[in-house]
C-alpha cells in the first residue's frame, strides 16, 4: 500500500482481512459472555442445591427435635404418675390399720 497508494487489490485485501479481524473479536467476545454467562448459571444453580439442602437439613432437625421433646413430656408424665402411684401406696401404708393385737392378759 505505501508503493502503490492506488491497488485496488491490496485495499480489497486488506478490508476483508480487517472484517475478518473484527469477526473473529467478536465471535471470542461472545464465547467469552456465553462461558460467563454459564458459569454464573452454574454458580446459582449451585447456590440453589445448597440452600435446598441447608433447608431440608433444618426441617428433618426441627423435626427431631420436636419428636425428642415429645418422647421428653411422654418420660415426664409416665415419671410424674409413677411418683404419685408412690405416693399414694405411701400414704396407704402410713395409714393406721386398727390391729388385731390382743395382749395376753398377766394378771
Amino acid at each position: 500500500m505505501r508503493l502503490n497508494p492506488d491497488d485496488e487489490e491490496a485495499k480489497t485485501n486488506l478490508s476483508y482481512a480487517l472484517k475478518l479481524l473484527k469477526q473473529n473479536e467478536n465471535q471470542q467476545q461472545q464465547q467469552n459472555q456465553n462461558q460467563n454467562q454459564n458459569q454464573n448459571q452454574q454458580q446459582q444453580q449451585q447456590q440453589q442445591n445448597q440452600n435446598q439442602q441447608k433447608e431440608e437439613q433444618q426441617k428433618q432437625q426441627q423435626k427431631l427435635d420436636k419428636q425428642k421433646e415429645l418422647e421428653k413430656q411422654m418420660q415426664e408424665q409416665i415419671l410424674n404418675a409413677v411418683k404419685k402411684k408412690e405416693e399414694d401406696l405411701q400414704k396407704d401404708l402410713k395409714k393406721v390399720q386398727p390391729s388385731k393385737y390382743k395382749p395376753e392378759k398377766d394378771w
